[in-house]
């Protein structure tokens, strides 16, 4: 488990203690408001059903709620969804929220960025023709 306590006060815009940091307390001064990404909402995982359990703990020791009937966890404005699937941990897709509505389809090499509304996901498996 990585600890940034006591690493990361100098990212804290007014220097505060390092306990104290919170992610938008750091976005605030950063934001412009004519750039279509608002904030990153989301992250979905493949997780092995083994491996599982002992995920969720460690979220849920980090002050996640588990939501939607165990398969979404939920913390300070971000939402974890987990699929079953064989192999190790890795990461599916990212969502976030727009600025504004938009409308995209765009294939990035392995990936695809999907934009409806104020919403977009970018899906980071192999694209479909």
């Amino acid at each position: 488990m990585v600890c940034f306590h006591g690493t990361a006060h100098w990212l804290h815009p007014r220097g505060a203690d390092p306990a104290a940091i919170a992610r938008r307390d750091f976005l605030r001064p950063r934001f412009r408001g004519d750039r279509l990404l608002r904030d990153l909402g989301g992250a979905r995982l493949g997780v092995d059903p083994a491996a599982r359990q002992r995920l969720v703990d460690g979220l849920l020791a980090l002050g996640y709620l588990v939501d939607r009937g165990g398969d979404v966890l939920t913390g300070a404005g971000f939402d974890l969804s987990l699929e079953s699937r064989p192999g190790p941990t890795r990461l599916i897709a990212l969502e976030f929220r727009l600025t504004r509505a938009a409308d995209c389809d765009i294939v990035l090499g392995a990936a695809r960025l999907r934009c409806a509304g104020d919403r977009a996901e970018l899906r980071l498996e192999r694209a479909a023709p």
